[in-house]
């Protein structure tokens, strides 16, 4: 509800929260990319100015102090993968470029970044951030994990977290984050993978 920042902020007022997941869904013109009809009849300059929006709104939230944790940055890949058109976004020669400065916005802020394990159940067969993305926020310092399996069926809770464990501990990251209470708490990765 970033668009909506007075809703956001009666919502965090309101109600006492663990922790806060920021994540964006929909473009400003309320656009869902997991709409059945999103792509129908969108050109290719429509659909890559769709994904330039998404990445524009994702900075206005990192604008935000009221989060924990950025999800899934790159949501709307598994939808233009779904689609065939993910050469429009191409993450694999550009994704560096298009979130080198969300990433370090979100080093910066504190946050820790979640590496979301729902593409590993689906045809993307990839996490959100993917591996190189991930390993780019290494790179450039950032040390603040948080893992989600983005289940919203029973069976998928927890699936694919043990292969996006290894995928980061073999990137070089040691631990990640558990807010609690509104505390940051650190785990070792290792332990997860002797488990």
């Amino acid at each position: 509800m970033m668009h909506k920042p007075d809703v956001t902020g009666k919502w965090l007022e309101k109600y006492r929260y663990e922790y806060v997941i920021g994540s964006t869904h929909t473009l400003r013109d309320r656009s869902l990319f997991s709409s059945p009809d999103f792509f129908d009849g969108k050109s290719d300059a429509q659909l890559k100015a769709s994904w330039e929006l998404y990445l524009s709104e994702v900075r206005e939230m990192l604008t935000a102090d009221s989060y924990d944790v950025l999800a899934h940055i790159t949501y709307p890949t598994r939808y233009y993968y779904k689609h065939g058109k993910e050469y429009l976004i191409d993450l694999e020669h550009k994704g560096r470029e298009q979130f080198e400065d969300i990433l370090k916005a979100v080093i910066n802020k504190g946050v820790a970044l979640e590496i979301n394990t729902s593409g590993l159940r689906q045809p993307i067969g990839v996490t959100l951030p993917n591996r190189d993305l991930a390993a780019f926020y290494y790179e450039l310092g950032g040390r603040e994990l948080s893992f989600g399996s983005d289940a919203h069926y029973a069976a998928d809770i927890g699936k694919g977290l043990r292969e996006a464990y290894r995928m980061c501990f073999d990137i070089g990251f040691r631990y990640f984050v558990v807010i609690e209470n509104g505390i940051k708490k650190h785990y070792a990765l290792e332990k997860e993978l002797e488990k």
